[in-house]
Parts: structure tokens; sequence; C-alpha cells
């Protein structure tokens, strides 16, 4: 398919009859058109040759897509300065820069010939999928997941420290309980604080017939004793205390000798609803 382009704005697409032309009418979202010919302008942008005096602009088809469809939603970027595109793998905007931990609504998502799943911010402001939580996509794993993937990959092998250690408890080599948590969402643009307390003040109580892999788990008074990283079957992973050994690893959360908070379940919102 690298001579054909699909329509994927959601108003269409013009039709001219020259580079730089006057338009002659739409083509419909969704539609794809063979090309005979790509060229440049004095702007850089890419013209497709569809016919006998017949063009279209990149800022309005893209190349490489085997299906296009208009679903909205909300994403979240996981990485780090990345540039919205004017069309499907396309070029970049380069003053329209996208942060990590930054959340967005999309309009329209495109699969490209290559399976990845891309998402159109507005006004023809694409990103791809593996730049962000990829929502649309069946097989992508939910960013709370990711999260909890994170926060085992930084401190498996790694050793607790007391909070009274402000300069050691956010890693590399050793975590307490919220500086885990701390550091691991700071990889996801995302801050809730950085004590059990605070954390637990900016997280949403669930039920615990809602837990997920990636919800924290608190323990004490207003959670500021413990908080551990929910990770399905009733277990947690967390920096524990310098007793455990391994002192950071998985526990069941009923067996932390130490009382549950009161509503102890609580979802990290940006992480998803």
């Amino acid at each position: 398919m690298s001579d054909v382009v699909t329509v994927t704005s959601r108003k269409g697409a013009k039709l001219w009859n020259a580079i730089n032309g006057d338009v002659l009418r739409n083509l419909d979202f969704g539609t794809q058109w063979q090309y005979f010919s790509k060229s440049s302008d004095e702007y850089g942008v890419n013209w497709y040759n569809v016919g006998t005096d017949e063009y279209v602009t990149d800022l309005e088809v893209s190349e490489s897509v085997q299906s296009v469809s208009q679903e909205s939603g909300v994403l979240t970027v996981t990485a780090t300065g990345i540039m919205a595109q004017y069309s499907v793998n396309g070029r970049p905007w380069t003053d329209v820069l996208l942060n990590q931990g930054e959340q967005y609504q999309y309009f329209t998502v495109a699969v490209d010939v290559w399976g990845g799943y891309n998402y159109d911010l507005g006004g023809n402001e694409w990103v791809q999928g593996a730049n962000t939580n990829d929502p649309a996509n069946p097989n992508s794993v939910p960013l709370r997941q990711q999260f909890l993937n994170h926060a085992v990959e930084i401190s498996t092998g790694k050793s607790y420290v007391l909070p009274t250690d402000p300069t050691n408890r956010f890693g590399p080599d050793y975590f307490d309980c919220s500086g885990l948590v701390y550091t691991a969402l700071q990889y996801f643009g995302i801050n809730i604080g950085s004590n059990s307390a605070v954390q637990y003040a900016n997280t949403t109580p669930i039920d615990v017939s809602e837990l997920q892999s990636g919800d924290l788990v608190f323990y004490g008074p207003a959670g500021n004793t413990h908080v551990a990283i929910y990770a399905d079957n009733n277990m947690v992973w967390s920096a524990m205390s310098l007793e455990n050994n391994p002192n950071i690893g998985y526990e069941t959360y009923g067996n932390m000798n130490i009382p549950l908070a009161e509503q102890p379940f609580r979802r990290i919102t940006q992480l998803g609803q």
C-alpha cells in the first residue's frame, strides 16, 4: 500500500487542481486513493498526485494506513518529549511538543500497515500509540500495569532504606515504600507526592472488588505508615522493612503485620479510571 493514501482528516481532504492551486471538491474521510507521484512545496507540505490535475496534501491524508475510524477517548503520553505529526507516521509539528505524563483527548484512530495504532488529537495532530498507553489497541499493556512493571524493574534486587534517609530513599540503589512509588511514577511524568500520607490524599478510594494491578494499598492512619503497589491475586509489591528478606518484593497485602488504612485501596487516576 506504499502508493496509496488514506483520507485521515475527520473533515475530509481537499482535492486541488494543482499544487497550491484551486479546490475542486472534497474527498470523504476514510477513502483511499492511489497516487502516482509525490512532491513537496516551498513550505514543506507533501502533495500527492492522485489523477490528472488532481492533488491532495499530507495535511489531510496519510500513507501506509490500513484502516481509520472516528472514535474518541483519552490517552496518556508515556514517552519523553515527542512531537505530534501532521499525518500518520508523517512530518513532525515542530511547535507541538507532547510531554511524558500529559493526557489528551483523541478523536480518530488509524492502524498503519505495520499494525501500529495512531491517534489524532484534533487538527491533524497525530501521535504514535507506541509513545502512549495505546488505549485503543487491544494488545496494549494498561498504564497501571506498566507502572507496576516499572516499579518491579527498578527495585528488584535493591535494598530497603529508612524513610528518614532523604538522600537514598528515591533510588537507584535503595528505596523506602513511598520513595519507590514516587520514583516509579516520575517515569510517567506523574507526581502524587513523595510520602505515603500525601500519596493517600492524592489518590481515589476504590472498593476491594475493583482492585487492579498498579492500584495502591495503604496502611496506618490516613495511609501514613506504609504504601504498596497491588499486583493481583491479593499480592502487593513494596519496599517493606529492614527485617524482610528480600526487603523489597511481593507479599500478601493482608500479611504486612500492620493495620490497613481506612479506605486502604486507592487508584492513581492519572494512570486511568
